[in-house]
């Protein structure tokens, strides 16, 4: 049981070397250029939930009609941090994230 604990925690410190191995060849620029598009897209979706949230109405079309029309979501531009909000976004954000790579890999594999 020991050995166990012990190779646990021997894997445990040898994390940071492998993730630094592992990132080594990657170029910062690249990575933000590839994420940056889903991050914006996340943010977007929080805003829109957050101006659906906020809004009063009597059915979903109506509020979303009228938390577009009025501009309340995006008067301050950092993101809500409701909960729901950013889990919509990061949902939202994952989603196409997912769409679009496996709409690439299934064009590649064409």
């Amino acid at each position: 049981m020991a050995s166990i604990i012990e190779g646990i925690a021997k894997d445990i410190k040898n994390i940071p070397k492998t993730i630094k191995g592992k990132t080594k060849s990657l170029e910062p620029k690249k990575v933000i250029l590839k994420v940056l598009p889903y991050v914006i897209f996340g943010y977007v979706a929080d805003k829109f939930y957050f101006g659906y949230r906020i809004t009063e109405g009597s059915d979903a079309l109506n509020r979303l009609m009228d938390s577009l029309a009025s501009n309340v979501a995006f008067a301050n531009p950092l993101p809500s941090i409701y909960p729901k909000d950013l889990l919509v976004g990061t949902v939202s954000g994952l989603v196409i994230t997912n769409t679009i790579t496996s709409e690439v890999i299934s064009w590649s594999q064409r």
